[in-house]
């Protein structure tokens, strides 16, 4: 019976290691849902992608970040090869948002790096307020995060938002990307 019990605990124990995360959203432009947003995480990695229409042309913009713990080692844009990411310690890329606004409590300060130009932004600090992360640099609102628990609820990426929703369904509402993307 022992043996039963351990061989069942260890099933749920490597199954939970090996989960995958999925969070929906839709993406605003001028209150007109354009599209989806989506943010996969499972261990040691992070994908992302976001697909919307704009002038009758649908963009997908996919990124993905391979981790070691809380450490970007790579990242990999779209079907491009995957690169290192050799930076020194509390280098991110501007992707890596994910990891770390589940962390702050009140100010975290991190060198961001533009990984499509592999170009050092400098000092960006991640503040937060209540449920809300500002994320500035140059004193300048880059984005803004509303938390719920550890899940980011709303994003405002400087033009467009993105809200959580339940399902890719709800999150492609009014558009038809939902079919034609997963």
């Amino acid at each position: 019976m022992f043996k039963v019990a351990l061989f069942i605990l260890t099933i749920f124990f490597f199954a939970s290691c090996t989960t995958t995360e999925t969070n929906y959203y839709d993406f605003k432009m001028d209150d007109k849902n354009a599209g989806y947003f989506k943010i996969e995480e499972s261990p040691g990695l992070i994908k992302m992608s976001a697909v919307f229409k704009m002038k009758d042309k649908v963009s997908v913009n996919e990124f993905q970040l391979k981790l070691e713990e809380k450490k970007v080692t790579a990242y990999k844009i779209g079907d491009k090869d995957w690169v290192n990411f050799n930076y020194g310690t509390n280098f991110y890329p501007t992707s890596a948002y994910p990891l770390l606004v589940k962390d702050v409590k009140h100010k975290v300060v991190y060198i961001a790096v533009h990984e499509g130009e592999n170009e050092v932004l400098g000092a960006t600090e991640l503040v937060r307020d209540g449920d809300l992360v500002t994320e500035k640099r140059d004193n300048k609102i880059i984005r803004k995060f509303w938390m719920g628990g550890d899940k980011i609820v709303k994003i405002y990426w400087g033009g467009a938002t993105s809200t959580l929703k339940s399902s890719l369904e709800e999150a492609a509402a009014d558009t038809d990307l939902a079919k034609s993307q997963n």
